[in-house]
């Protein structure tokens, strides 16, 4: 056998087996000693071996984990390719009806989407009209000579009889043209 050592004190089993053996200590305490020390060599070497058996245990898992992943990412570039209309040619006529229909279901929640944010842009539009509407008329009441300056414009503007034009590029003769040819591309437009 050997020496071995039990974390404090090394021993050796031969010396032991014959102060037990000559000291007539009792035979089952020997027996029960060397079974603790075999299960206890076994249990380091399962130790040792059940490291390598778990880490190659592991390496298999992985492996399969990235087959599978591998096998997943292919099906899925595949339903992609088909959704786009290529690789149509390996598909059966029920595969093909299935991708339709999976398809026309698609347009048709993009296309609620699409009306919703259209919906949702033309009240927000509505709603900044009233405000720009509230704050012209807060602006007229502050200054009631430009206000109906303004409001000749805009019927001139809207009748297309203005002399001025609605476009703000023809001058004026009044001494401030510029100004007023802006009031009037503003209101115009």
């Amino acid at each position: 056998m050997g020496t071995y050592s039990t974390g404090l004190l090394p021993f050796d089993l031969h010396d032991l087996n014959r102060h037990l053996v000559d000291n007539n200590v009792f035979g089952s305490v020997l027996c029960s000693i060397k079974s603790t020390i075999e299960r206890y060599k076994k249990a380091i070497a399962d130790n040792s071996n059940s490291g390598c058996i778990i880490e190659v245990n592991s390496q298999q898992y992985y492996q399969q984990e990235a087959t599978k992943l591998r096998h997943q990412i292919q099906i899925l570039l595949n339903a992609n390719r088909h959704l786009a209309g290529e690789g149509l040619s390996s598909l059966t006529i029920k595969e093909l009806k299935q991708l339709e229909s999976r398809l026309e279901r698609g347009i048709a929640r993009i296309r609620s989407k699409k009306h919703e944010l259209h919906f949702a842009e033309i009240e927000y539009m509505q709603k900044r009209e009233l405000e720009l509407q509230n704050d012209n008329t807060y602006l007229r009441s502050k200054n009631p000579d430009r206000a109906m300056k303004i409001n000749k414009a805009t019927k001139a503007c809207d009748q297309g009889t203005s002399g001025l034009g609605c476009n703000g590029r023809q001058g004026s003769a009044s001494g401030n043209a510029n100004e007023q040819d802006k009031i009037k591309f503003s209101i115009c437009y």
